[in-house]
């Protein structure tokens, strides 16, 4: 081979090195991006989710969620706050995961554990309820909003009727905790 050859495929190599370097720099830099912005919400969810169970008193929210279950018509203002609240926290964790799963920080095995979760969390009407007037006023983000509308629309029809806008909030309440009724709840 002749000098002026070998100086080419010592060139080309040489090249080759020098873009790798630079493609792996490249990687590294988003990689260390992604990583600073799941951290940041990962302290933005801490921060919301501090801020809807401040004034949760355990056992008060644990009471609340037993009449939810057992006896909804004896739902108070106070419970149906509480569960909000509890509600709105849970969302905010399931909410992170997601982001976390779009940055490639969760697998695919582990978000399927996590669309499990919740699918599990729509069992009751009232929860249904939840998610849909605050996914409509637009409480989440729009890619994780499409996902749990997904995984909620694969759960089929919850059997109910619908009160007339007429009743208070309460009373409407109670009804949609009680598997009676859902207000305006219909997925489109």
């Amino acid at each position: 081979m002749s000098e002026r050859m070998t100086g080419r495929w010592a060139q080309a190599v040489g090249f080759l090195g020098v873009t790798a370097s630079l493609l792996f720099v490249a990687y590294e830099l988003k990689q260390s991006r992604d990583i600073a912005v799941a951290e940041i919400y990962q302290q933005k969810t801490a921060m919301v989710m501090d801020l809807n169970t401040a004034l949760i008193d355990s056992p008060a929210l644990l009471d609340a969620y037993l009449k939810l279950a057992t006896t909804p018509d004896t739902l108070e203002m106070r419970d149906i706050w509480l569960i909000n609240g509890g509600l709105s926290a849970l969302f905010s964790y399931f909410e992170n995961n997601h982001f976390q799963y779009q940055l490639g920080m969760i697998s695919e095995e582990q978000m399927d554990t996590i669309r499990a979760g919740i699918a599990g969390v729509f069992e009751d009407n009232f929860t249904r309820q939840y998610w849909i007037s605050t996914s409509k006023t637009g409480s989440w983000r729009k890619s994780f909003t499409a996902e749990v509308d997904g995984i909620l629309a694969g759960l089929g029809p919850v059997e109910a009727w619908s009160p007339s806008d007429q009743l208070d909030y309460l009373t409407r309440n109670r009804c949609i905790a009680s598997g009676k009724c859902l207000a305006g709840t219909e997925l489109q």
